[in-house]
């Protein structure tokens, strides 16, 4: 069984990297990032990843409500520390002096830490192991049927089959 508690966080492009915090022994799971309708849309941003152990960034996801692409699901895992930033799209043209640069919006990400729980913590009214469950004690009863004989090997056959052993 495992424990999980929410996570989530509103990143804004050309911000610095957001690092969440990792309690021990556990990962983070990322499953949503969606853009937010608090601003007007202005173009492309891209989500990266870049792990503490890694020298490079990763390019998760370009969400751009210009095209109608505003959130995706996601199913990121990660065990050990990782930072997480947006980067707006580059332009490819020059603005006019009187233009203004266009607003890109930010994001939303969202997910749950997920951790194992120890040995000495599982619940009591889990499902007995497939081992206790092959045990198979006779008794009295068992053993002798009418006439008082032991069962035949065919009888035993029979009652293993009905249990799922040959």
């Amino acid at each position: 069984m495992s424990l999980s508690c929410f996570f989530g966080h509103e990143l804004q492009p050309d911000s610095t990297a957001f690092t969440p915090v990792m309690p021990p022994m556990s990962s983070l799971v990322i499953t949503q990032v969606c853009v937010t309708s608090a601003f007007p849309t202005g173009g492309a941003v891209t989500l990266y990843v870049q792990s503490h152990k890694m020298p490079s960034k990763i390019a998760v996801v370009t969400l751009n409500p210009d095209q109608d692409i505003y959130h995706c699901p996601l199913q990121l895992i990660f065990s050990s520390k990782v930072s997480l930033f947006l980067e707006p799209a580059k332009l490819t043209t020059k603005l006019a002096a009187d233009e203004k640069a266009p607003v890109f919006p930010h994001v939303h990400i969202s997910g749950y830490y997920e951790r194992e729980e120890l040995n000495g913590d599982a619940d009591d009214d889990e499902e007995p192991s497939s081992s206790e469950e092959d045990e198979f004690v006779p008794t009295g009863s068992d053993k002798k049927k009418k006439g008082g004989k032991p069962p035949t090997k065919d009888a035993k056959k029979g009652a293993n089959k009905k249990r799922g052993r040959d």
